[in-house]
């Protein structure tokens, strides 16, 4: 099977047995176990009896999950998706996180630069500064103040411009 983790593509095999899996990667195995935690997932490693708190957030097509401070986004691999149309994406403004909106700092039709702050949005009491990763302008907002999001949401959807 073909996934993307962070935006890099993974072959692999997942193999299950009971309640046992077998995840298979490049000249890698492992065996592990996965038991509900709360409202997160602990994962065991069988093999030397080690385990990971996984916190794991379902958004449209992707999952987010977050372990040991580190943040990892996999989503299935479409048959016809082609880079480009993926670069596009990279403009917007996606919600990293579940959180509220607190600030929207432009808007449409504004021009924004790379590094430019255009919304804070407030997650587990922390404020985040999502910025710009190009030139352009602001084509569509898609939030409020105040509105509630969920990870991976397009929050603001950017216009590159050529320099």
């Amino acid at each position: 099977m073909n996934i993307k983790v962070n935006n890099e593509s993974i072959e692999y095999e997942l193999l299950r047995k009971g309640d046992s899996y077998l995840l298979s990667y490049q000249d890698l195995s492992l065996p592990f176990q996965v038991f509900r935690y709360g409202n997160d997932y602990l994962v065991l490693n069988i093999e030397d009896n080690t385990a990971i708190v996984l916190d794991v957030y379902k958004a449209k097509n992707k999952i987010v999950i977050w372990a040991e401070d580190e943040e990892f986004i996999i989503e299935e691999i479409s048959e016809n998706e082609t880079l480009s149309s993926h670069e596009v994406i990279e403009n917007n403004i996606k919600s990293p996180m579940p959180g509220i909106i607190k600030e929207i700092k432009f808007m449409e039709n504004d021009i924004v630069k790379k590094g430019d702050t255009v919304v804070v949005l407030e997650s587990m009491k922390v404020l985040n500064e999502l910025k710009s990763s190009v030139n352009g302008y602001i084509k569509k907002i898609y939030i409020e103040k105040g509105a509630q999001v969920g990870p991976l949401e397009l929050l603001v959807e950017i216009e590159p411009k050529e320099d």
